[in-house]
């Protein structure tokens, strides 16, 4: 083998390894702190909680899909702002390796500003990126039913928390998109055309895997 052939080889494989090495995305690179790294916060309101036919709620499937730990730390009827007043405490307490994030619902059917909402979700992720928390945020599951006077709003606000994902640089798990894509998306809520069944908890939790 001539030296030429040898020394592109070697160009060829350092390039390859490279290129792998760049793809890998499994968050082993990330400092934690003092954080845990296998212990996740879910903040949300009910559709986080679990509200009526919700079955178990997604907090709770995913961590039975990880093996880690899931603490729920949502809050029927709560909104955005209230999430932004609590997630230093809430960081504080748990220590968490992650966060993840799912707001808007109760803001939208009080007809809140998207500025505003995107606001207090900034200052959500913001404050776990300080705490060396890696943040997640989704979208909003459609709205239908009586409350589908308001699937404009949400559809819009989504196209907000999708540039915001954007802007802070944090992993968007895109619920909207997941719900449409099943064709039938009533088939994925209880009857107020809101909350998720059982299916769409699941649906949920497999979203954040």
């Amino acid at each position: 083998m001539s030296n030429k052939f040898k020394f592109l080889s070697l160009v060829v494989l350092s390039s390859l390894m490279f290129m792998v090495s760049g793809c890998e995305d499994d968050g082993s690179s990330h400092d934690y702190g003092d954080n845990d790294a296998n212990y996740y916060v879910a903040m949300g309101d009910s559709i986080t909680e679990g509200y009526g036919d919700a079955g178990t709620p997604y907090p709770e499937r995913l961590a039975g899909m990880i093996g880690k730990t899931v603490a729920n730390e949502g809050k029927s009827g709560e909104t955005s702002d209230e999430g932004a007043a609590r997630i230093n405490s809430l960081l504080s307490s748990y220590k968490p390796g992650h966060l993840l994030v799912l707001y808007g619902a109760n803001d939208v059917l009080r007809s809140r500003d998207n500025a505003d909402i995107i606001s207090y979700l900034r200052t959500i992720i913001q404050a776990a990126k300080s705490n060396q928390t890696v943040p997640e945020l989704a979208t909003l599951t459609p709205i239908t039913g009586h409350d589908g006077a308001y699937a404009s709003a949400v559809q819009s606000l989504n196209t907000d928390i999708r540039s915001l994902a954007s802007e802070e640089g944090v992993r968007l798990v895109d619920l909207e998109s997941a719900f449409n894509g099943t064709g039938n998306v009533d088939a994925y809520l209880q009857s107020d055309g809101l909350h998720p069944n059982s299916d769409g908890s699941q649906l949920i939790a497999e979203s954040f895997l």
